[in-house]
C-alpha cells in the first residue's frame, strides 16, 4: 500500500500535478514501512534462530552416558544438556596400583569380560598409560583398546580385565606403606602372634 502510494505521487510529482510536500510525505512514509520491514525479518531470523536451540542433534552416532539437566529446568544458553560417548572405536578404562608396572606381563593381551555376563569376551592391549599416580588412591589409569569388540559389550559396559605377571621374587609394597628410620627406608611389619608391630629397616 504505501509502495503504490509513493509510485502514484511519484509519477504525479513528475507529471507537475502534486505538490512536494506530498511528494515528501509519501517517500518518508516508504522509508519508514521499509525500517519496519527490515526489523521484522531481522526478528524473524532471531525467533528461528532461538527455535533451533531447542533442537539438539549430535554431530556422531553414539551413546548418552550422562544427563546434565533436569524435566522442566530452565537452560541457560551454552549449558550442557548431554554426554554422548561416540560409537567407534572403544576403550576399557581401569585405574591400576603403580606396582603393577614393577614386572613385566607375560603377554602384551589384557583379556576383558562383561561384569553382568562374562561369557561374553574380547581381547584388548594397552594404548595409553598415565605418566602421572593418583596420589589419593596410588593408582594409574590405563586405556586398554579392544579388538573388535561384540554388539552386546556396548558403550558404557562394566568389564573386567585380566592379565598374566611374571610371578616376582620380592615382596612389592606400595609406596604409602613405606616410612623412613634415619636416612634408611622402613616399614612397619605386624606379628600376627603377639598382635605388635615393629619397625622393620631396609639395609640397602
Amino acid at each position: 500500500m504505501t509502495s503504490a502510494t509513493f509510485t502514484r505521487q511519484n509519477t504525479l510529482f513528475a507529471q507537475g500535478f502534486t505538490t512536494r510536500s506530498s511528494f515528501d510525505q509519501a517517500q518518508e512514509s516508504l522509508r519508514t514501512a521499509q525500517a519496519s520491514l527490515d526489523a521484522a525479518k531481522a526478528e524473524v531470523g532471531t525467533a528461528k534462530d532461538n527455535l533451533t536451540y531447542t533442537e539438539l542433534r549430535a554431530s556422531a552416532a553414539g551413546v548418552i552416558t550422562a544427563r546434565h539437566l533436569e524435566v522442566g529446568q530452565v537452560a541457560q544458553a551454552a549449558q550442557s544438556a548431554f554426554t554422548l560417548a561416540q560409537d567407534g572405536a572403544r576403550d576399557a578404562v581401569f585405574d591400576v596400583y603403580e606396582s603393577i608396572f614393577f614386572e613385566q606381563p607375560e603377554s602384551t593381551t589384557i583379556m576383558l569380560a562383561l561384569v553382568s555376563d562374562p561369557a561374553v569376551t574380547a581381547q584388548g592391549r594397552a594404548r595409553e598409560v598415565s605418566p602421572t599416580v593418583d596420589p589419593k588412591k596410588a593408582t594409574v589409569r590405563v586405556k586398554i583398546a579392544i579388538d573388535n569388540p561384540p554388539a552386546t559389550m556396548t558403550l558404557g559396559s562394566a568389564v573386567t580385565g585380566t592379565v598374566r605377571w611374571n610371578r616376582p621374587s620380592r615382596i612389592v609394597l606400595p609406596w604409602s606403606a613405606l616410612t623412613a628410620a634415619g636416612a634408611a627406608p622402613a616399614v612397619w611389619i605386624v606379628d600376627p602372634a603377639s598382635k605388635t608391630v615393629s619397625l622393620k629397616v631396609s639395609l640397602r
